[in-house]
This record gives structure tokens, C-alpha cells and sequence, in this order.
């Protein structure tokens, strides 16, 4: 396990999504994986490259929504064309979309220029399956870059719900501005509040371009080939110890940390109902103080569905894992948890914020405590074998 996080973070160090450093990486995976379940495939699937991305031209299209607001406030009261509206129509569209978006649907993305990703599938049958058991683990890396500390000091969703009033205030202004427009009048104020909330929206969307551009490339050992090598364990368990009456999937994720299209890929294709598939990910198991998730999310908190929290409550304590709270970017289970299906995250967690060595050039293999994968896996396992029993 720990040879294979060192090949995963040493000649396959960036993995960035999409990258060709990604998808080398998914073929030595199948390989791996191919060892202990002769049914291992690559499933490959097209995804944004970045979720920063989609982000910052989100932020930079509030410019537009500013520049039509001065084109319709010009036309009206020089030329008495009344127009005023469309400016605002436009600017709550795009809030609605970028909440969606934010939440893991997908509106605008899908008309976005996509890169190939690959997500490798070790599936494990039985005769007879009752449930289906998804275990996931994304195998690509982060980038240190500008956003790095930020995005590691747990102030994040702080700075993001700043950004979200900042849109309601180029909206609101722009709506004044109409209105005065339509009664032949103009309002100062409106339109320099607006200029400004989107100055601070263009700041906002070149820090995330030259983050994610421009970023340094990290190794990715705790983040996450720490959660890889967690799941060959299992695939080594599963091949040597199979369940019953459950079927499982270990699926190492493309791109988790880009988009939410490579969990979402996977459960458009699995054939139970949402009631009868279960997701375990592994996010960060490394180091640092292991938890399960009961909520996360990155504007507000949502909690899980009761069935695994409830089974986690009572089996973690004989491993030294505690329940925690998360609000950073989406995991893999922050989609499926608001569509219905019975999820967990199980993470490594530094001050309760984020996993050690997050989004840092620090995050080497030598860094890993093969104890607490260790701790990890059995923990996992546990649930594997609880949810086969479970009526």
C-alpha cells in the first residue's frame, strides 16, 4: 500500500484533472486493481477542467450584467428607448445558475468545452446482490497556489458568502437603476456601488485563474493517494474476503477535485435504485485526526442521511474515529447526500478544517502514517461487512 503511494505521488505526482499525468495514473490503477477483481474497467467521462474556473467566469460575467445595465440607462434617457430590464433578468439568471452550480448541477457547464477524465471501476459481485456498496477515492491532486492558506484556514465559505453578496448587490443596483431609468432620472450611487461590488468580483475571479493556471504542482500523497491506497486494501480484502450479499464497487475518481462529474458519472451507470446503493469515500486518510462527516458543505452545512451516520456512530470509537463537520469544496459525497442517497466521507482532518498537507507542495509520501490507514481501512471494512449483514 504504501509502494503504491509513493509510485502515485512520486512518478505520477501531477495528477491534475484531465492532464495526461492523470490518465497514466488511471492506467497503472487498472493494473493494480485488475490484481484482485478481473471485472477492474476505466470508464472514461468528459468534465469541466476546473471548478475555478467555472467559478471566476461566473465572477466575470457580473461585467456584463454592468455593462448592459449602462447600455439600457444611456438608450433610456438620451434616446427614451424604454429597455430597462434585461440587465437585471440576466444578472438574477446567472445567481440562480451559480448557486446550482455550486451545488453539483450543472447548468452552464454543459455548454462549456470538456477534457477527458477516467474513473477506474474494481467492481466485486455476488450471486444475488441486495445492495450495492460504492467505495471512492479521487485519485488526482491539488495545486498550491495564491488561494492555498485561504482555502486551508477554514475562512473559505466565509469569503464565498461575501462573493454571493456581492452579486445580490450588482442585482439590486442594477434593478434601481432601471427603475430610475424608467422614470427618466439616474442614481449615482446605484451604479458606483455597482462598479465597485464588480471590481471586487473581477479580483476575485484573477485570483482563482492565477490560483488554478499558475498554481505549483503538489505530489498529492495524503491528497489523495492516501485514499487509494486505502482502497486497495480493500480490493485485497474483498478478493480474499468477499461479502454475501452485497455487491461493492471501489472506484477510483478522476478529477474529484475539478468537478463532481466523475461520482456523478458513476451513479448514472450502477443498476439498483437510489434506496439500495450506498457511498463510502476516503478522502485525506493519511494523517491527521480521522473522522466521518455528518454534514458538510461549502456555503451551508447539510447533514447526511441517517442510515450510515447511525451505523458509523456505533462502530467508529473501537477505532479512534469521531464524527466532524466539513466546509470545504464538495467531496465526491456532497452530490450524491443531496440526491437521495445514503453517503459518508471518512477524512483526515488537521484543526478540524481541512486534511494535513491540503492544497501544499508539503504533501510528500513521507508525511503519510501507515497507522492511520490502517485505522481507515478497518474502519471501512466494518461498514462493508455491517451494511452485508444489515436487514
Amino acid at each position: 500500500m504504501h509502494q503504491d503511494i509513493e509510485v502515485l505521488s512520486g512518478r505520477f505526482g501531477n495528477r491534475r484533472g484531465t492532464s495526461e499525468y492523470e490518465l497514466s495514473a488511471a492506467s497503472y490503477l487498472y493494473e493494480r486493481f485488475k490484481l484482485f477483481s478481473p471485472f477492474t474497467y476505466l470508464d472514461s467521462f468528459l468534465t469541466i477542467e476546473s471548478i475555478f474556473l467555472l467559478f471566476a467566469m461566473y465572477y466575470t460575467e457580473f461585467l456584463v450584467v454592468a455593462i448592459i445595465a449602462w447600455g439600457t440607462t444611456i438608450a433610456s434617457l438620451s434616446f427614451g428607448f424604454k429597455i430597462s430590464g434585461i440587465a437585471t433578468i440576466y444578472g438574477i439568471f446567472l445567481f440562480v445558475a451559480y448557486l446550482a452550480e455550486s451545488n453539483g448541477l450543472r447548468l452552464v457547464s454543459r455548454f462549456i468545452p470538456s477534457s477527458e477524465s477516467q474513473n477506474v471501476v474494481a467492481p466485486f459481485h455476488v450471486e444475488k446482490p441486495k445492495r450495492l456498496i460504492v467505495v471512492t477515492a479521487g485519485y488526482d491532486t491539488q495545486v498550491d497556489g495564491i488561494l492555498s492558506k485561504l482555502l486551508k484556514s477554514g475562512y473559505a465559505h466565509w469569503v464565498h458568502r461575501c462573493i454571493l453578496i456581492l452579486m445580490i448587490a450588482v442585482i439590486v443596483t442594477t434593478a434601481a437603476s432601471d427603475l430610475a431609468a424608467h422614470q427618466g432620472s439616474s442614481l449615482l450611487w446605484a451604479s458606483m456601488l455597482r462598479w465597485s461590488a464588480i471590481a471586487c468580483l473581477l479580483g476575485a475571479a484573477l485570483s482563482l485563474f492565477v490560483h488554478d493556471r499558475y498554481g505549483e504542482d503538489v505530489r498529492g500523497a495524503n491528497n489523495n493517494a492516501s485514499g487509494v491506497g486505502t482502497l486497495l486494501n480493500l480490493a485485497e480484502e474483498m478478493h480474499s474476503t468477499p461479502l454475501e450479499h452485497s455487491d461493492v464497487w471501489l472506484v477510483a475518481l478522476g478529477n474529484s477535485y475539478g468537478s463532481q462529474e466523475g461520482i456523478r458519472h458513476i451513479l448514472d451507470t450502477v443498476p439498483q435504485s437510489v434506496e439500495e446503493t450506498y457511498i463510502i469515500n476516503l478522502q485525506g486518510v493519511g494523517c491527521g485526526k480521522l473522522v466521518y462527516l455528518t454534514k458538510e458543505g461549502f456555503m451551508n452545512t447539510h447533514p447526511y442521511r441517517k442510515k450510515l451516520i447511525d451505523l458509523a456512530d456505533e462502530l467508529a470509537p473501537q477505532y479512534r474515529i469521531q464524527p466532524g463537520q466539513y466546509s470545504g469544496l464538495p467531496t465526491p459525497t456532497h452530490w450524491p447526500s443531496q440526491h437521495g442517497y445514503s453517503a459518508l466521507s471518512i477524512m483526515g482532518l488537521e484543526d478540524g478544517i481541512d486534511s494535513p498537507h491540503a492544497w501544499s507542495c508539503s504533501d510528500r509520501h513521507t508525511e503519510i502514517d501507515d497507522e492511520s490507514i490502517k485505522r481507515a481501512t478497518a474502519f471501512s471494512s466494518t461498514l462493508l461487512h455491517s451494511l452485508d449483514s444489515a436487514n
